[in-house]
């Protein structure tokens, strides 16, 4: 599979308007600026290995010990190094989904299953998933809400999914990187239920997306399991996390009232961009249900070009889905931005589908 994801804008001379990934559209938060900003006073120093003070922060802020807590170079570099840790032989994926958990899994040459999304029930992930988790699997990949379709899955499913891993002894990874912008955080999180499956979990999170800091790298993972988190410290890189990352981190962790603003904003637009490019041509794109704070959707080439080609020489861009399993090249992912961001996406696309008749 073609190693590719949103955000490259250094590929472009002109300024590119980027719906091609993820972020909070409110931006980055003065506070968290701030604290990068007074970090580099310190980048003489190395940073703490352990990121002591991030962790205590992030005990605060989850209500869990620092003990479960291990941080790195964004949660990319977490399912990598549980990965490793863990060394899997068979790992069950979804179809589509994120595609580091399957680059991860490459790199230790792990077998691979898969369980298939449909874009007939919404790319929704349904009971018939306990049937794939069986004495064969040892690891499990979800991604709630699901990367790039944007459906969560009900914690009561997640639930009897962790129960079955338990029963088959198979570790689960639940990344729940995009969870903080859905309206069902509270009752999706699988954090509450770290000490119930100490031995068979771990909860993903990263500050890149809500916090808006991606160019700092910085994610974590929350894990019950003293026995994983020494072999994760064996084997990861030993700074991974910069004295500004970590800074950052700290100072985000104190901002709680930006995820409430966030929500509320990403669901009213959320809503009114479906809604709008569902009116541009509803024979001509498909536009799938969102829990998150991006947008799937399907759109027949026009001309015999690509959508996001042509959204290009409008100097927008678009996320081409085509390399994820399971999508073809005529499904793309846009993110929830501004208000006028989001306006002229959709003057964009009424203006391509009016020059070329509906």
């Amino acid at each position: 599979m073609t190693k590719k994801h949103g955000g490259d804008i250094y590929s472009y001379k002109e300024k590119i308007l980027d719906f091609s990934t993820n972020i909070n559209p409110l931006g980055v938060h003065p506070k968290v600026i701030e604290a990068a900003r007074e970090a580099l006073s310190e980048v003489e120093n190395y940073p703490d290995t352990e990121c002591r003070r991030l962790r205590a922060a992030l005990s605060k802020k989850h209500g869990v010990s620092s003990e479960n807590i291990v941080c790195g170079n964004g949660a990319a570099e977490i399912i990598f190094n549980v990965s490793a840790a863990l060394k899997p032989k068979k790992v069950l994926l979804l179809s589509p989904t994120f595609s580091e958990y399957e680059q991860a899994i490459d790199v230790i040459g792990a077998e691979k299953k898969y369980y298939d999304l449909s874009p007939e029930n919404g790319f929704l992930i349904k009971e018939d998933i306990l049937n794939s988790i069986d004495s064969t699997v040892d690891m499990v990949f979800i991604c709630n809400p699901n990367n790039p379709t944007g459906r969560l899955i009900d914690r009561d499913l997640l639930i009897r999914i962790a129960d079955k891993c338990t029963e088959n002894d198979a570790f689960l990874v639940v990344d729940e990187c995009f969870l903080d912008f859905t309206s069902g955080y509270e009752k999706a999180s699988l954090i509450p239920y770290l000490q119930k499956y100490e031995r068979n979990l771990m909860v993903l999170r990263a500050f890149t997306k809500m916090y808006a800091i991606p160019g700092l790298r910085l994610g974590y993972g929350l894990c019950g399991d003293a026995v994983l988190h020494e072999k994760i410290r064996e084997i990861r890189q030993p700074w991974s996390v910069s004295v500004v990352s970590e800074a950052a981190g700290i100072a985000a962790c104190g901002l709680e009232n930006i995820e409430r603003e966030t929500r509320d904003f990403v669901r009213g637009e959320r809503k009114r961009m479906m809604e709008s490019i569902r009116e541009i041509s509803p024979d001509k794109i498909s536009v799938f249900d969102s829990d998150a704070n991006y947008i799937l959707f399907r759109a027949a080439a026009v001309e015999g070009k690509n959508l996001d080609e042509l959204l290009l020489k409008k100097s927008i861009m678009i996320r081409n889905c085509g390399n994820y399993r399971g999508l073809h090249n005529d499904y793309f992912r846009i993110a929830v931005k501004k208000k006028d961001e989001n306006d002229r996406l959709i003057k964009a696309l009424e203006e391509i589908y009016e020059e070329n008749n509906g």
